[in-house]
């Protein structure tokens, strides 16, 4: 196959109405493609190839959207065939709009699709079904990275749609050194627009179940030795949409995550491609662009908005050997019969069980954990719980790695996997419970801070010399008396200066309604005094310096404070993410 040339070839089929965006698809084909994937009996190539296709099929009936599917490969002389990979009556096009697709099929097959058993159980069946087919891939020897990019860039450059950045998704198989991968980014991200630069994600499939992926990083620190750094760096921020979408199917999505999945699975891929669906309705606001002259060899970091140079990361401290992390969990609520402010109660304890369960996952042993619980008795009295119920019912402290076997128990829901024809189908997935406590009518905080300074002290006499300070993630709605509550706090910090210290943190749900704010280094936008007495008592969060790098919610001054929302950096910013 002839080498196309994008600069001198414009496309060749154009949308009859408004393009809803650019999409390009870039494969690597070459026959390392070939190796069977981890979770499953077929190849990089056919699991590609069959997800791109699942998602043409789905594209048929949505907003038009101009699409590309380029693929690179050696052409058996010593250089390099590259060119778009369209199959049937489209063989002869470079973008075609989603609304051809339907009509103009390279092949229909007969595929078989698993029918999800009872509740999402197991598998209780297969289906035959008919697959439309677009792209059919053919394996070569490998051509560095940057024959496919330049290909893309004239591409790209070629391409009238101006109603936002271009979305490029390309397919990588091991890098090596010599394939200069960061260089053969740099150009697309080079693209300038008033949309700013497109957006560049990445997929790299696995091929050995020893290896957990990494999905979405929102930074370089903590990522495996090897290529992934250098794919990181070619990688766009997420823009906000991206990152919702993928929240609300229950992955996990920091500040400042990438668009990138290494060492994936067929159900991660089938996610990341889902966000074509999202970049179709994406109005992005229009920047102003900076030409940033680079140096021969220099690269920048995909980002959501100017090109700027890569920035020198901070060095991140060796992780501690040793910490506690305690859960200050109130269980006030304004009104015992009104359910919504029940609600609120509830949130707080699936925050407690959730961060209970992500320290449970660690298992390195080097974190203990403390559970203090505080509400009203029925006659008023303060009612201060310490320690945990079930299987770790007496014990104060609880190591990392003896969680997992002590939960309350085990409640399944449901998640979505790969159905094996490029779709999903819900299967069950399990959500480890520590706490489960009723409500109770509102109290004050201080007998449970004088139990939190206890707790101290009783560690700190067993503790490795060498530990981080000890952590107090105070789970509020929000609500203190903050003449009161600032004279707690100062008397636990006075009490822990001889126990190594504290940083005590707030993870806050409202009753009434506030805008959400993650680790404020500034009370702006907190207007309502008990919420200013728990950001003015909040302590500085720590590995903030270096966390500000990557994270858009983290500054170097920030607090430990989240309002109405997540409190994700509970471990990072001492022991790593």
């Amino acid at each position: 196959m002839a080498t196309a040339d994008p600069q001198h070839d414009p496309p060749t089929n154009e949308s009859t109405g408004e393009s809803a965006g650019c999409v390009v698809f870039l494969i690597d084909e070459s026959t390392a493609m070939d190796a069977r994937v981890a979770d499953g009996t077929k190849s990089k190539a056919q699991c590609i190839a069959t997800a791109v296709n699942s998602l043409l099929n789905q594209l048929t009936t949505g907003p038009p959207l101009d699409m590309a599917i380029v693929g690179y490969r050696g052409d058996g002389h010593g250089g390099a065939d590259v060119g778009c990979r369209w199959g049937g009556p489209l063989a002869d096009g470079m973008f075609v709009s989603s609304g051809q697709l339907a009509g103009a099929p390279a092949a229909v097959e007969n595929r078989v699709r698993k029918i999800p058993g009872p509740g999402g159980v197991g598998v209780a069946g297969q289906q035959t079904v008919e697959f439309p087919i677009w792209y059919v891939p053919a394996l070569a020897d490998p051509v560095p990275p940057t024959a496919g990019y330049e290909f893309c860039q004239g591409l790209l450059s070629a391409q009238r749609s101006v109603t936002k950045p271009p979305l490029v998704i390309s397919f990588v198989r091991e890098l090596s050194p010599e394939d200069a991968f960061a260089g053969a980014v740099a150009g697309v991200h080079g693209m300038q627009s008033a949309y700013g630069p497109p957006l560049v994600f990445h997929a790299h499939l696995s091929s050995s179940g020893r290896v957990p992926p990494t999905l979405y990083p929102s930074a370089d620190a903590h990522l495996p030795p090897g290529s992934i750094g250098e794919i990181f760096a070619g990688s766009s921020c997420l823009p906000e949409p991206f990152a919702v979408a993928l929240r609300d199917v229950g992955v996990n999505v920091n500040p400042a995550a990438r668009g990138m999945i290494c060492n994936a699975k067929m159900v991660d891929l089938i996610r990341l491609l889902s966000l074509v669906k999202v970049y179709a309705a994406y109005r992005p606001p229009a920047v102003v662009t900076q030409e940033v002259a680079l140096a021969p060899g220099e690269h920048t970091r995909g980002s959501c908005a100017e090109v700027q140079p890569v920035a020198e990361v901070p060095a991140k401290p060796q992780a501690a050997e040793g910490g506690l992390v305690v859960l200050l969990a109130d269980r006030s609520v304004a009104d015992l019969g009104d359910q919504k402010c029940r609600q609120v109660w509830t949130r707080l304890q699936d925050h407690a069980n959730e961060l209970l369960g992500q320290i449970a996952k660690r298992g390195k042993g080097c974190i203990e954990t403390a559970v203090v619980t505080y509400g009203a008795t029925a006659d008023g009295q303060p009612d201060v719980q310490n320690g945990f119920a079930g299987p770790l019912a007496g014990r104060t402290f609880v190591a990392d790695g003896d969680l997992a076997d002590g939960a309350l128990r085990v409640e399944e829901s449901t998640e979505q996997v790969s159905n094996g024809i490029g779709g999903l189908i819900a299967m069950t997935r399990k959500r480890a419970i520590f706490v489960d406590l009723e409500p109770t009518a509102a109290t004050t905080v201080g007998p449970a801070l004088d139990a939190v300074a206890g707790l101290l002290s009783d560690w700190r006499g067993q503790c490795p010399v060498d530990a981080a300070p000890a952590i107090v993630l105070h789970l509020t709605r929000g609500c203190p008396d903050p003449d009161a509550y600032l004279q707690a706090v100062a008397q636990l910090h006075q009490s822990a200066t001889a126990n190594g210290g504290v940083l005590l943190y707030h993870l806050v749900v409202t009753d009434a309604p506030h805008r959400s704010l993650a680790y404020p280094g500034q009370p702006t936008g907190i207007e309502d005094p008990g919420l200013a007495c728990l950001w003015q008592s909040s302590s500085p969060l720590a590995g903030a310096e270096w966390l500000a790098v990557d994270r858009r919610t983290v500054a170097t001054d920030s607090r430990g404070i989240v309002i109405n929302g997540k409190f994700d950096l509970l471990l990072d910013g001492i022991w790593g993410s």
